[in-house]
């Protein structure tokens, strides 16, 4: 507080005044973080853009023709077919390896169809968009046995024509055959499928006991060598209905 008096004394003025001051008793501090203005870097902009401008134009690159839409369901549909199927065309024509039969997990096939028509190569990756590889697991009769049952258990897996088994009850198998043969328990059948299978994926652990060969080829990139093959052989690709999974 600061104060002042004038006091008239006669021809004598006298001044009277009176300060008082005051002492903090209490500080508070703060802190806030000052982040720095990024600088866009116009090269890297530029490059990524071009970059994504090629991935685009790849993407988009003309692979096949589908004949008839392919699609998936269920226990047996023609897009399953045509995949596993592929997967043994492509064994045989660019491995010069024959399986017995392949297989992919349902839920592997991540689109619901394929439209006739042109087919981009986009779409396969679309298709197959995980980086599994190939892997040949060696099985006996009892593996082979446990196996479809397992698949049964999922109401039927993608299969490739050479298989087939009846489903019972939507969840057990029964009269499995093989190359239209019954199981020989003194066989060991070679079955094409994902490492992420044989390695447990879809509660399949059990397959990890047998011998395998480890296929350093995509699953995906295996689909593309087929389908751009098949498409120049045939004209395109189609796959059929053909009762791989007979229901009771």
């Amino acid at each position: 507080m600061r104060c002042s008096l004038l006091i008239l004394i006669g021809p004598f003025l006298i001044l009277n005044s009176c300060i008082k001051s005051f002492s903090p008793i209490r500080y508070n501090f703060s802190s806030q973080q000052v982040e720095p203005v990024p600088i866009e870097d116009s090269s890297i902009y530029t490059m990524t853009l071009n970059y994504k401008g090629k991935l685009d134009s790849t993407m988009q690159e003309s692979i096949g023709f589908a004949i008839h839409t392919l699609t998936k369901k269920n226990t047996e549909s023609t897009l399953g077919n045509w995949v596993c199927d592929a997967l043994i065309f492509f064994s045989n024509d660019s491995l010069k390896i024959q399986p017995d039969f392949a297989i992919v997990n349902y839920g592997g096939i991540r689109i619901n169809q394929i439209d006739s028509g042109i087919i981009k190569l986009g779409q396969l990756y679309e298709l197959m968009p995980f980086d599994n590889n190939l892997v040949m697991v060696y099985m006996d009769s009892s593996g082979i046995s446990k196996l479809v049952s397992k698949m049964a258990y999922f109401r039927g897996w993608p299969q490739s024509a050479s298989i087939n088994y009846k489903l019972i009850k939507d969840s057990l198998s029964s009269f499995i055959l093989i190359n239209n043969s019954p199981l020989n328990s003194k066989k060991i059948y070679r079955v094409l499928m994902s490492d992420y299978i044989y390695n447990g994926g879809d509660n399949m652990d059990f397959l990890l006991k047998y011998q395998v060969d480890l296929i350093p080829v995509m699953l995906r990139d295996a689909l593309i060598y087929s389908c751009k093959k098949l498409s120049k052989l045939h004209g395109g690709i189609q796959s059929k209905l053909d009762h791989r999974i007979l229901k009771e």
